[in-house]
């Protein structure tokens, strides 16, 4: 069933209070909660105001026929067990520009593949996301993350394959088609979708990848550190999808960042596993958009030989380090 199909049966266990019982209930609710969970809730929500849902763990199974909530309040902490189904009805309750106050355990750990990692803020802000929130507000009390979020639009499709070792990337390639690149995941899952939030809180580094990622795991950082999480797009070359030598495979929302006359130019030409910069030597943001003009100019005046050097420029640069992955 697609996001947007998903309908509204039973999203908890716990009953809403009644709007008889608003004003006292909710505030003893939070208040048990502790202050700092209190003030957390009263500085992003009006906790007064009438069309508001609260669910706790003392109340019994119900279910909700009433939807267009301004506020739902969920004091229990988030479980994952059904996929992004619960945070999908959550969505279908709230009305436009709704909001969405909830929590979980950051202490439990899962096991992701090989290796085991905490509940990451990453996973969970990136699957709300997708469930067509976005980001107000989180804080970190006591081991567990308190995060506010807006209803800005329907939720998307689940993604399949969301905890493969190697994945499919969806990027924008020759002619502005989509092609899927592989890669090994070297960020937590749902951190796709935290793109843009994560360039709009903190912009980009000096190589041109987003400042301060939190969305990396322990074992992806040293994966990019030598390229190894590239290997996969080998397959891509042998499909035809990108070319040993090319511009970037781009996401949308990174795509959309580039000046005007670069996207018009940069879809004129076939993705590549080795990007311009790293035979130019231009890793930071402003780099990497110049790099790959001088090199469409080339490859436009010289279309049989520019590829081969910038191929063996780039062996030559990693090989004696003047260039490293970020």
């Amino acid at each position: 069933m697609a996001a947007g199909e998903t309908s509204i049966r039973k999203v908890s266990d716990h009953k809403p209070i009644s709007a008889l019982h608003r004003s006292s209930t909710i505030y003893r609710l939070i208040k048990s909660q502790g202050e700092d969970v209190f003030r957390f809730m009263s500085e992003n929500a009006s906790l007064t105001q009438k069309n508001i849902a609260v669910f706790d763990f003392n109340h019994h199974r119900s279910t909700l026929t009433q939807s267009g909530f301004n506020v739902i309040i969920d004091l229990n902490p988030l479980i994952f067990k059904e996929g992004q189904k619960y945070l999908y009805q959550l969505n279908h309750l709230l009305g436009d520009g709704g909001l969405l106050l909830c929590n979980i355990k950051m202490s439990e750990s899962k096991y992701y593949k090989l290796f085991k990692y905490r509940k990451s803020k990453a996973e969970v802000m990136g699957r709300l996301v997708n469930a067509g929130f976005t980001i107000i507000d989180f804080r970190n009390i006591k081991d567990t993350l308190h995060i506010c979020v807006m209803k800005i639009a329907l939720p998307k499709i689940e993604p399949a394959n969301n905890n493969r070792f190697i994945i499919p990337m969806e990027r924008i390639g020759k002619g502005g088609n989509r092609v899927k690149v592989y890669k090994i995941r070297t960020m937590y899952p749902y951190s796709e979708y935290l793109q843009e939030y994560v360039v709009g809180m903190n912009g980009y580094n000096t190589k041109g990848k987003p400042k301060d990622d939190f969305r990396l795991t322990r074992l992806g950082k040293f994966l990019r550190k030598y390229w190894i999480d590239e290997l996969p797009q080998l397959f891509n070359l042998l499909k035809g999808d990108l070319a040993l030598v090319g511009v970037r495979p781009l996401s949308e929302a990174r795509f959309k960042e580039l000046p005007e006359d670069i996207r018009q130019k940069r879809v004129q030409f076939k993705p590549g596993c080795i990007p311009p910069y790293v035979s130019l030597l231009m890793a930071d943001n402003k780099g990497n958009i110049e790099a790959e003009r001088i090199y469409m100019e080339e490859k436009e005046k010289y279309p049989y030989t520019t590829n081969i050097k910038y191929f063996f420029l780039a062996v030559y640069n990693i090989l004696t380090g003047k260039i490293r992955s970020a």
